[in-house]
């Protein structure tokens, strides 16, 4: 347990590191003026950063009107570090690597045979690890998302359906399996996770990320099951809930039948637009009310939602909260994933409210980095 001097300046340093990665260039001046901390205070977290190359120049200020030296403009290095986040699913997966400002660096996609939650991540991550490596950005985590409710911060599964998982201590089972970090959580909450990742200029706060998932069962050419997940962010942070629920939708909101909106034709399984507005009435009756309790600043619709957006738009057009579809991307999940490892490296420990629950530390990083 870190004495209160130690934790004090591993607050102060998660503050500085959320200042330099929300700004494409700011001065230890700056940070100085916007933490109300002491210059010398802020030379002190900066040049060990600097030193381990976290931070980088970006470049030089104007000069003072009076004169005197410009200010040196400070950043996060992108390429300090990747990400790979991963989007599993039973029978298929997303990946995606990352850089520390969120740029892609490589894609993939691709079914697989699933064996267990933690020996299917592995063996995934040896399948691309030689590619990982190519890169010259070196990877320091690797986030993943999955359909069912989790602990994250315990690193728990508590309920994961689809992979017949129930009370899984996943970081126990992962424990020294992997060279780096493992992060794991609900789908719905890596999408939001992404969104708040996209949107860091903006400062989003109170906004609900709805995804509609399609899943397949092995051997059948339609999609069986829908899946709805909601990620509630409330000031600026993901919220899980007492039990990590937060956002969980009954997993018989509504019935087979009304989800049943495939219909087989000559050019193979599509929507059946008459079903589909049957079955996006019912939803919304079940989810208007849960938009109208949290008031959201926004609510963001992914998956599947983006190739009904006429429709949603329609039901949603005397409600006063905003709405958007960003761009149809089928990693969201995996995206999402990376970006949750990516907050919560860089969210501040003060946040943390659970002493049983840890947090990720820069210090986890380092001493990987440099073995």
């Amino acid at each position: 347990m870190a004495d209160s001097k130690q934790f004090q300046r591993i607050v102060n340093l998660s503050h500085v590191l959320q200042l330099l990665r929300i700004n494409e260039g700011i001065s230890r001046i700056e940070i100085s003026r916007q933490l109300s901390l002491d210059r010398s205070t802020i030379t002190n977290l900066v040049n060990p950063l600097l030193e381990n190359s976290i931070v980088k120049v970006v470049s030089e200020g104007i000069a003072p009107a009076k004169g005197g030296r410009r200010p040196v403009l400070l950043g996060i290095n992108e390429n300090f570090g990747s990400i790979l986040g991963i989007d599993l699913q039973i029978s298929s997966y997303s990946a995606v690597l990352v850089n520390l400002n969120g740029s892609i660096l490589q894609e993939w996609s691709g079914n697989l045979v699933y064996s267990g939650i933690v020996e299917t991540i592995e063996r995934l991550y040896e399948s691309l690890k030689d590619e990982i490596d190519s890169f010259s950005v070196p990877i320091i985590g690797i986030g993943v998302g999955i359909p069912g409710i989790v602990d994250t911060e315990k690193g728990f599964i508590l309920k994961a359906t689809s992979f017949d998982c129930h009370n899984f201590n996943f970081e126990i089972a992962a424990e020294g399996l992997f060279s780096v970090p493992v992060l794991i959580d609900n789908d719905a909450n890596c999408c939001a996770w992404g969104q708040l990742e996209k949107n860091k200029d903006k400062r989003l706060q109170d906004f609900l990320n709805i995804i509609w998932k399609l899943h397949r069962q092995e051997g059948e050419s339609a999609p069986v099951e829908i899946e709805i997940g909601i990620g509630v962010v409330l000031k600026g942070e993901v919220y899980y809930g007492s039990g990590s629920a937060a956002g969980e939708l009954p997993e018989d909101l509504l019935s087979r039948e009304q989800g049943n909106i495939y219909i087989k034709t000559e050019d193979g399984w599509n929507i059946d637009p008459v079903a589909l507005k049957v079955y996006l009435d019912s939803l919304f009756q079940y989810l208007k009310p849960i938009f109208s309790v949290f008031d959201p600043q926004e609510i963001i619709f992914g998956g599947q939602f983006t190739h009904c957006r006429e429709a949603v738009e329609a039901i949603l057009e005397e409600c006063d909260f905003s709405i958007s579809f960003p761009e149809v991307n089928n990693r969201d999940t995996a995206y999402g994933a990376a970006s949750m490892f990516m907050e919560k490296l860089f969210q501040s420990p003060e946040l943390q409210k659970d002493s049983d629950k840890k947090t990720l530390q820069w210090s986890d990083v380092l001493r990987r980095y440099n073995d």
